[in-house]
């Protein structure tokens, strides 16, 4: 199996962050998660994710936050509210709502970091 990309989830309701964290794990993701979106540009630094997966209701999460993830052209799948007004738009930024399965996340990381499964 080829080696699965670094992803880092940021979402303050716990419940949904475990099952997207462990969900990701089961299909060999290097994967951490926060619940405090204050952490992530420390942890991007260390961790290096070619993904985010940000719950735009995580705390501490404001439009600096927005604007240094657009400066650094982070990749950022952003599960947003209908209708919510993102206050910075990138290339690399793509806004969902949250699926009903967390098995979702899989083939959407694939698309957006164009990964290939091998047969």
């Amino acid at each position: 199996m080829p080696k699965k990309a670094r992803v880092l989830v940021v979402d303050s309701d716990l419940h949904t962050l475990s099952k997207i964290y462990l969900s990701l794990i089961h299909r060999n993701y290097k994967v951490e998660a926060t619940d405090n979106a204050q952490e992530i540009m420390a942890r991007t630094e260390r961790f290096k994710p070619r993904l985010i997966i940000l719950r735009s209701s995580a705390k501490n999460l404001t439009t600096e936050l927005y604007e240094e993830l657009a400066a650094k052209r982070m990749n950022v799948l952003l599960i947003a509210e209908e209708n919510e007004n993102i206050p910075v738009e990138w290339r690399k930024l793509e806004v969902i709502q949250m699926p009903d399965d967390v098995a979702f996340f899989d083939a959407k990381i694939r698309e957006i970091l164009n990964i290939v499964e091998l047969p």
